[in-house]
């Protein structure tokens, strides 16, 4: 058994990810390798086989991939951070971003957010950095 949880703690997504509690999100990846058979400090071809796909993908307790053949397709969700921060810091951050994009990018950074109705399914992040400096 391989978890998410140190994942989804580092992300903030604990109460949601990483495991199959009550109120999870029920997503499970299903392997077609026996560990019973399989000695991973010998033979890491048939580990690299085994992981390189899996049996099912389970998300949200829905089907996804069976035997390797896509069986439904549902709308992901998208999380995106929302971060309190200093005012003047920000300001600062946005001027240097700025200047980058002017510098090295061929599209206005005006072009880059994305507009919460384009967000199906989306989970905004809260996250206070105003301690930051």
């Amino acid at each position: 058994v391989v978890t998410r949880a140190g994942q989804a703690k580092a992300l903030g997504l604990s109460e949601l990810k990483g495991h199959l509690g009550v109120g999870a999100h029920g997503d499970v990846a299903i392997y077609d390798i026996d560990p019973a058979q399989v000695d991973p400090s010998k033979d890491f071809k048939a580990v690299e086989k085994g992981f390189a796909k899996t049996a099912y993908t389970i998300k949200d307790g829905e089907i996804i991939v069976k035997d390797g053949l896509i069986r439904a397709t549902p709308h992901g969700r998208t999380y995106w951070a929302n971060p309190v921060v200093d005012h003047e810091l920000d300001r600062e951050m946005l001027k240097d971003v700025e200047q980058y994009f002017k510098k090295y990018y061929s599209v206005n950074l005006a072009n880059y957010p994305v507009q919460k109705e384009y967000l199906k399914r989306g989970r905004e992040i809260q996250i206070d950095a105003r301690d930051v400096k």
